[in-house]
């Protein structure tokens, strides 16, 4: 029973966690994407 109750929190901390991460990935997603779309279609 004490396991059913502590799932939800763990995985309640994780989201919170993945949430407070994702602007930073995906930031490091853009910007990856970006800088090959540059070396692919040289702007210059």
């Amino acid at each position: 029973m004490e396991s059913e109750k502590q799932s939800p929190k763990c995985h309640l901390h994780l989201y919170l966690l993945s949430y407070q991460l994702f602007p930073f990935f995906a930031s490091l997603f853009i910007i990856h994407c970006f800088c090959n779309s540059l070396h692919c279609f040289p702007l210059f």
